[in-house]
């Protein structure tokens, strides 16, 4: 083929590639040229060169428009195509980007294996925590007497202006006054009204009340159990008969000890479910004691 040596070596006359400008004669033989710049060692235009080398002819171009080289001649793109001397394109780089891709896919599963352990964790400990709820809030309490069944009739609704006579005390329900006693987890030092505090059972609030005798020790294990709890008020009442006594609306409980665990019972049990007005807030409510 015209312009190109013969397999193997250099063209007739021409000194091998690498050498100097001077000993090429351009004239002798089409297509090459003088080397210059960075190309210097390489044939000129028409000679199959490194792929991508600027000014000379693809392998198309130089084998007359066929992708494929003619007989004789080696395959395009091989090391043996590229006449000797002449650099060989370096390999592509294709280890790091698969170690990287390799990498990348196995911290991917990890997240995601993770991810979904951590939701499955979460879910057995919710339901657990769900079931552990209703169970507690579904258990029958004993001791806790249910007015709802046995004295339905003491359980009227009526806004009063004056403070009812409660046949139960402290009371359960009943007519009650317009204003309810603040039970955000309110303590209070001393006797609230009767009348406010059965409006706040209406609204769902469970009443713990107390004989003043009652050790500190114990005090103080109640106060823990109210404090900043919504829906829970503690006060004294001097005529308990009982040094600890929970109103919900409708049920009672009396206790002898703070320790006793039927107190969390109740509170699980009746606070806010007992309500009659869901929905009702426990806040801007009085203060007031007496």
């Amino acid at each position: 083929m015209a312009g190109y040596p013969t397999p193997g070596g250099p063209a007739s006359g021409y000194p091998a590639p690498g050498g100097p400008a001077s000993e090429y004669s351009p004239g002798l033989t089409a297509g090459y040229s003088a080397p210059s710049g960075p190309t210097s060692g390489f044939p000129g235009p028409g000679f199959p060169p490194p792929p991508g080398t600027p000014g000379y002819a693809t392998p198309q171009a130089a084998f007359g428009g066929s992708p494929t080289p003619p007989p004789g001649f080696p395959a395009a793109n091989t090391p043996s195509y590229y006449p000797t001397g002449y650099p060989q394109p370096a390999p592509p780089r294709t280890h790091g980007k698969l170690i990287a891709g390799i990498v990348i896919g196995i911290v991917v599963v990890l997240l995601l294996c993770g991810g979904a352990v951590t939701a499955a964790l979460l879910l057995f400990s919710n339901e657990t925590s769900v079931d552990s709820d209703t169970t507690n809030a579904n258990a029958t309490i004993d001791g806790v007497v249910d007015y709802r069944t046995t004295r339905p009739d003491i359980l009227t609704r009526q806004h009063v202006s004056v403070t009812p006579t409660y046949s139960v005390r402290p009371p359960v329900g009943g007519n009650h006054d317009a204003t309810w006693q603040n039970c955000e987890g309110d303590v209070y030092a001393n006797p609230i009204g009767d009348a406010h505090a059965v409006h706040s059972l209406e609204h769902g609030a469970v009443w713990i009340t107390y004989r003043p005798d009652l050790p500190a020790d114990q005090l103080e294990s109640l106060k823990s159990k109210v404090t900043g709890r919504e829906y829970t008020m503690l006060s004294p009442y001097p005529t308990l008969d009982q040094p600890i006594s929970l109103q919900a609306w409708g049920y009672q409980l009396k206790v002898d000890s703070a320790d006793d665990e039927r107190i969390d019972q109740f509170l699980n049990k009746y606070r806010m479910t007992a309500s009659i007005e869901p929905g009702a807030p426990c806040s801007n409510g009085t203060t007031a004691s007496g």
